[in-house]
């Protein structure tokens, strides 16, 4: 006996599979357009009026409304296309001004800030290795300027001593 169609689902039944092809073809497609056009336009509103940091605030609550949006009223095979094209809106198309920011949240030691900008712009493999080189370029900076400080105080400092520096400094970052 074949297994019943899911009553919450209309699309799970045999005689509707007909019907998936319908909706993603008259519904999600245009849906998907409609929603790539609005975040683009919000996303360079938000980027103008705001900072940085309060834009990808914006962001995570954005793309939480698109999951609960999926769950509560469309078909499953939605949120996919869905969450890509608002990562793309988002976050992708606007991937040199947020990067530019993170070198700056470095500085400051700004840990939710550092940990929220890779949560989102990690999510793409070429964000995610600017953030790490950038993160490896602010440890080796910061390494060196600690040693040069230790330099000036004392005569001798050994290998291990620049490693147990550069070591403190590194495990800030390694949480992300």
């Amino acid at each position: 006996m074949p297994p019943s169609p899911n009553p919450l689902d209309p699309y799970s039944g045999s005689e509707c599979k007909g019907g998936l092809t319908i909706y993603q073809d008259h519904f999600e497609r245009p849906f998907l357009l409609e929603t790539k056009r609005f975040y683009m336009l919000e996303s360079t509103q938000l980027l103008q009026t705001s900072s940085v940091m309060d834009y990808l605030k914006r962001v995570e609550v954005r793309l939480k409304e698109e999951r609960n949006r999926v769950q509560t009223y469309l078909h499953i095979s939605t949120q996919v296309g869905l969450l890509k094209t608002c990562e793309q809106s988002l976050i992708g198309d606007h991937m040199d001004r947020l990067i530019a920011e993170f070198p700056k949240l470095l500085q400051e030691e700004r840990m939710d800030d550092i940990a929220r900008m890779y949560r989102l712009v990690g999510r793409f493999p070429e964000g995610k290795d600017r953030l790490v080189e950038i993160t490896e370029k602010h440890v080796e900076e910061r390494g060196s300027s600690a040693l040069r400080q230790v330099c000036q105080t004392a005569v001798n400092v050994s290998v291990s001593c620049f490693l147990h520096v550069l070591y403190i400094y590194s495990s800030k970052f390694t949480c992300f």
